[in-house]
């Protein structure tokens, strides 16, 4: 599709990523954009973009406004709260329920647990509740098609790049197949492109706001409790003293004798956020 739409870049990573997700977590086949469950995450995505653009609405200077209720005149932020609530419903809950009945008919659903941990999420549901009652993990596919988007960058940019992935997938995927996860470990460079797309391209470079439970210190500055701290996260990928040239799209920083460096920082270990984790057994 690109290739005969190459001005449709943006729109076709959403719906790409969208099709990928909704078949892995949910073992649901898209058609084509216009599919129903793409327009249900496109919805709820719309949201989070427009909400997420800081000092938009008058209710994060004065909070007592988030106490109207949304029939009164003007109270456009609790309209759209109103309707981004409903659409992160749907897409909480549809495609969940089309996975629940695939799994009451004992159909094979696709869930790759071993790449994203959603087997134990799934199963936890039936099991100990018999339906759902947590939310699933919401299709991020702002920042991942933000991502996408600063690779196809960086390797329009810089062709040699292109060509050597090309020839790394020529040599160990060949032309009759696509990789898969069997091929990760074989596929230095690609993986390369993937963490240097990652660091030189921050989908997010400031990060989702946090703020301190109590007292604190930090190089002789003092933070009290309840101060909220905004990670500088574009700062930590570009730091000099830990990528060399990191203004420059490089994916061989990464790689060391054929194989990926690990002595080198992964990025994917905090451009995703910073906090607590929680992994499931």
């Amino acid at each position: 599709m690109l290739v005969e739409n190459p001005m449709r870049l943006k729109q076709l990573i959403r719906f790409n990523f969208a099709a990928v997700v909704l078949k892995i977590l949910y073992d649901i086949d898209v058609k084509d954009e216009n599919d129903a469950y793409v327009e249900i995450s496109e919805v709820a995505l719309a949201g989070p973009l427009e909400g997420m653009v800081p000092g938009k609405f008058m209710v994060e200077f004065f909070p007592f406004l988030r106490h109207i209720p949304p029939w009164v005149p003007g109270a456009r932020s609790q309209k759209l709260w109103a309707k981004w609530m409903a659409a992160g419903d749907r897409l909480k809950n549809v495609p969940f329920e089309h996975a629940k009945v695939k799994l009451v008919c004992h159909s094979v659903i696709s869930i790759q647990s071993d790449v994203v941990g959603f087997k134990p999420f799934v199963y936890c549901h039936f099991q100990d509740r018999g339906e759902a009652t947590q939310s699933p993990a919401r299709i991020r596919t702002s920042k991942v098609g933000a991502t996408l988007l600063g690779m196809f960058s960086g390797v329009m940019l810089h062709p040699e790049v292109l060509r050597k992935a090309h020839a790394e997938l020529d040599a160990v995927v060949g032309p009759h197949r696509l990789p898969d996860f069997s091929d990760k470990e074989s596929l230095p460079y690609v993986n390369a492109i993937i963490k240097e797309s990652m660091r030189w391209h921050s989908a997010l470079p400031l990060g989702v706001p946090h703020a301190t439970t109590a007292d604190d210190e930090f190089r002789g500055y003092f933070i009290p409790a309840g101060t909220m701290l905004i990670p500088n996260t574009w700062a930590c990928t570009h730091d000099p003293d830990v990528y060399e040239d990191p203004d420059v799209f490089r994916p061989e920083r990464f790689i060391r004798d054929g194989r990926l460096d690990t002595r080198v920082q992964d990025p994917a270990a905090f451009i995703f956020g910073y906090g607590r984790r929680h992994v499931a057994p």
